[in-house]
Order: C-alpha cells, then sequence, then structure tokens
C-alpha cells in the first residue's frame, strides 16, 4: 500500500475514534447512573457518576469511587 492509501486510512480511524469518543461523553453528566461489568467488581455493578474527564469517568461504587474508562461504561435509564 502506498503512503497516500495508509495516511487515508489513518485519517479515516482517527476521525472515528474521536466520534466515538465524543459520543460516550456528551451522553454521560455527573449525577448520571451508570453500569459496568467487570470482574473486580464480581460482575455487573451500578454506579453515579461524580465527574467527567478527558478519557474517563469517576464512578461512585458503594462508599468508593473509581476512575472507569468512559467505553466500559453504559449509562442506565432514559
Amino acid at each position: 500500500a502506498s503512503t497516500e492509501e495508509l495516511n487515508t486510512v489513518r485519517e479515516a480511524y482517527m476521525a472515528r475514534m474521536n466520534a466515538l469518543r465524543n459520543e460516550s461523553k456528551a451522553g454521560l453528566a455527573a449525577g448520571d447512573t451508570v453500569s459496568l461489568t467487570h470482574r473486580k467488581f464480581g460482575g455487573y455493578v451500578k454506579g453515579i457518576v461524580t465527574k467527567v474527564r478527558r478519557t474517563r469517568a469517576s464512578v461512585e461504587i458503594g462508599p468508593s469511587v473509581y476512575n472507569i474508562p468512559m467505553a466500559m461504561l453504559t449509562k442506565v435509564g432514559a
């Protein structure tokens, strides 16, 4: 593959990743209830977003607050 073709693929990939990142960030705000599945928490758990950062959100799960990547979170409810 030529350099131009590789650059085109790279630009398309970066544009898609930015769109996905912005889409997941736009849907979350402090106070939202989110869910995630992770073995550290014993499977499926729900938590409350306390702060939204650039790539991660602070989520209160029980008495603790964890910094969790946006991609792992799913908004619960409407």
